[in-house]
């Protein structure tokens, strides 16, 4: 081989592996999925103050629309169960607005009630932080809760 031709050869085999290495990478594995959270999402949550008031809720139902980066919806559904000094408190819940919702990659957050949610999600599932000031009149208890949340399809 002259060393034109070698060079040509040289230029041939790095082409090849620049393509080959592109194709690899637009097949990527890791790519994140598109994950559309419209529907239906069973709520469970428990929260807990400085003072001692301890809250959960269970089985409340969140109907979510997503589009593009902001999510909006409703709540329905559920029960509340608070105890504060040995007492307890529990009521269905009414029907209320998710307000604020927002992406950011596999991060969500929105408000529900008096209160932001924060965490990352899934396509089936989704969970975080929960926080805010709440009042709990049957028990005559205001303060800060904070604690964790799930939710699944």
């Amino acid at each position: 081989m002259t060393c034109s031709s070698l060079t040509r050869f040289a230029v041939a085999v790095a082409m090849a592996g620049v393509t080959a290495a592109m194709t690899a990478c637009g097949s990527d594995s890791t790519t994140p999925e598109v994950v559309d959270l419209t529907g239906t999402w069973d709520l469970n949550a428990q929260a807990i103050s400085q003072s001692g008031l301890t809250c959960q809720w269970a089985r409340v139902q969140l109907s979510l629309t997503q589009s593009g980066e902001t999510v909006s919806g409703s709540y329905s559904g559920g029960t509340r169960t608070c105890v504060f000094q040995g007492q307890t408190e529990t009521v269905k819940l009414d029907t209320g607005q998710i307000h604020a919702g927002m992406l950011n990659g596999s991060s969500i957050s929105f408000v529900f009630g008096p209160f932001t949610m924060a965490g990352t999600f899934g396509a089936k599932a989704m969970g975080g932080t929960i926080s805010g000031a709440f009042t709990s009149e049957g028990l005559n208890q205001s303060d800060f809760l904070a604690g964790d949340w799930t939710a699944e399809r």
